[in-house]
């Protein structure tokens, strides 16, 4: 998966949106429910989507740290993993489950680690799937703090990433 090293452009336009996103929320207002509403908070989401239902989106980092760095998103407003509802909290363990599935055939990640940090106010509860290819000499947490690259925009790994989620989503169904 093509990432490209951050020009001073690249952080500007980073820079810009996080401090946008702060903006909106000392205004009180989610940055993430924000952008489903008017897609004007952070680039692009639907170029970098793998998945998408009436609950979760699940897409590559606009600004990974590793390749195949991922988000999913719980499209409802919930702050953190607490606050989901049991039901909420149950459907969302298979999308978990395919993603990384998903990163581990197309990228052949190795590991693929899964957190959230959500902290502070007005946040949008998400987790962070994190890959370590075999080359990768970073591990576990230190992936975290790695130094942010671009994503190169890549049609055809989108494309296997989507075709494989679709795959492993339909797996699950079909074992529950």
């Amino acid at each position: 998966m093509p990432i490209r090293s951050m020009t001073d452009q690249d952080r500007a336009r980073r820079d810009e949106m996080v401090l946008k996103a702060e903006h909106l929320k000392q205004a009180g207002i989610c940055p993430a429910c924000r952008d489903f509403e008017t897609s004007d908070v952070y680039p692009d989401r639907t170029s970098r989507t793998f998945y998408e239902d009436e609950t979760f989106v699940c897409m590559l980092e606009a600004y990974p740290r590793t390749p195949g760095h991922s988000i999913i998103l719980v499209k409802p407003h919930y702050e953190d993993l607490a606050e989901l509802p049991l039901a909420v909290s149950l459907r969302m363990v298979p999308v978990i489950h395919s993603a990384i599935r998903a990163l581990k055939d197309v990228l052949r990640a190795e590991k693929v680690y899964a957190c959230t940090m959500c902290d502070g106010d007005r946040n949008h509860f998400h987790l962070q799937l994190l890959c370590r290819l075999p080359a990768e000499t970073t591990r576990g947490s230190k992936l975290l703090v790695k130094e942010r690259g671009v994503l190169c925009d890549d049609r055809e790994m989108i494309d296997r990433l989507r075709a494989a989620m679709k795959a492993h989503m339909m797996d699950a169904a079909a074992r529950n």
